[in-house]
């Protein structure tokens, strides 16, 4: 009886054992969920822990980060220094900066210049070249993300008109359709969307070639266009326990963010990363 009773505890506790809720601010399919999917795999792979992703979309990301700020269950999500660079901006819901709590610096990243395979456009210069017959059409997720500031940067060397999207698969749509010429895109997870050959990357907005995406770099004359940023894995409600294991899992698999997720990968202490961008 008393072991019958000490099995029925023990499936007890693992049918309600805790789960860890990892929070997608963009939609299913783009880099982000990509990029966040890979390393949830990793950790379910090489752990006992339990996860279950849910993609909070919309209002640039608030939806998904006031659901983080109010929850008090266990909560894990990736974001970049758009959650620093747009503290102030009244989209992101007050205090998310201090509720939570920076878990892994996973590396840093660019933006790669996504267009039609069909089309001629090949380079840069054919993009600029395009711009002195017309507008650039140029997709982006919005104003204060990447591909924003890659189209700022790049708009002082030809003619172009912003188009903002809700979310890098909808701005792909863009790409097939022919709606718009060009989209920027974060690096990491980017494999996703031209892996079938509809779509051709024709620029990584960096100074230092990537193995993983076969695209140029940026030429000299355009040194000083350079967007490079980094991702970060962010944590909320989470045990000691659990931070120690994805901590010691994160930390075995450098070698896995440049080959697998396509960020130029250097371990740092995320503390000391949080710190430094919030005094920007």
């Amino acid at each position: 009886m008393k072991k019958l009773l000490l099995c029925f505890l023990m499936l007890c506790s693992v049918v309600y054992a805790e789960t860890i809720e990892v929070i997608v601010t963009t939609g299913a399919g783009g880099p982000t969920d990509n990029f966040t999917r890979k390393i949830v795999q990793e950790l379910e792979n090489k752990s006992d822990l339990k996860f279950v992703i849910m993609n909070k979309i919309g209002a640039s990301h608030n939806i998904g980060y006031t659901y983080i700020h109010s929850s008090d269950k266990p909560t894990i999500f990736i974001a970049t220094d758009v959650i620093i660079t747009n503290k102030g901006n009244p989209a992101y819901p007050h205090g998310i900066t201090s509720s939570v709590e920076p878990l892994f610096f996973l590396g840093e990243f660019s933006n790669i210049l996504l267009v039609n395979s069909k089309t001629n456009i090949r380079t840069l210069d054919d993009l600029i070249k395009l711009s002195k017959e017309r507008e650039v059409r140029f997709g982006h997720g919005g104003i204060g993300t990447y591909g924003y500031e890659a189209l700022t940067n790049l708009c002082d060397t030809m003619k172009c008109v912003s188009v903002p999207y809700k979310s890098g698969t909808e701005a792909v749509m863009g790409v097939l359709s022919e709606s718009i010429d060009v989209f920027s895109s974060v690096s990491f997870g980017a494999d996703i969307f031209t892996e079938n050959n509809r779509l051709r990357s024709i620029l990584i907005m960096s100074n230092q070639k990537h193995d993983k995406y076969e695209v140029p770099t940026l030429s000299k004359k355009f040194k000083d266009k350079e967007i490079k940023n980094w991702v970060m894995l962010f944590s909320r409600n989470l045990s000691n326990e659990d931070k120690t294991t994805i901590l010691n899992i994160l930390k075995k698999e450098d070698k896995k963010f440049y080959t697998d997720f396509g960020v130029w990968y250097e371990y740092k202490n995320p503390n000391v990363v949080w710190k430094n961008s919030l005094k920007e």
